[in-house]
C-alpha cells in the first residue's frame, strides 16, 4: 500500500485460504474495505493489514477515506 493515494499492484492473485497482508507506508491512514463486507480494516502510518480469502473468486476492495482514487481486486483461485 504505497503513498499516492493508489494501491500497488491493483490486481493480485492468489490461492485459495491465503491471506493478504496489506502495509501503509504513507503518511497518511488508509483502510481496506471489500465490497460487499461491512468490515473496515484501518492501517495507520507504518501498520499492517490482513484479510484471508477462502473462497474463489475477484473481490473488489476500495480505501474507504480515498475511494475515489484508491482502488483494486485480489483474485482468488482454487488453488488447485
Amino acid at each position: 500500500m504505497p503513498s499516492s493515494y493508489r494501491f500497488e499492484p491493483s490486481s493480485i492473485q492468489v490461492a485459495a485460504g491465503a491471506t493478504v497482508v496489506w502495509t501503509n507506508t504513507d503518511n497518511f491512514t488508509h483502510s481496506v474495505q471489500v465490497q460487499d463486507q461491512s468490515d473496515v480494516h484501518v492501517a495507520q502510518p507504518g501498520e499492517p493489514v490482513q484479510i484471508t480469502f477462502d473462497q474463489p473468486g475477484t473481490y473488489a476492495y476500495v480505501c474507504t477515506f480515498h475511494s475515489q482514487n484508491m482502488h483494486a481486486t485480489v483474485v482468488v483461485t482454487s488453488g488447485g
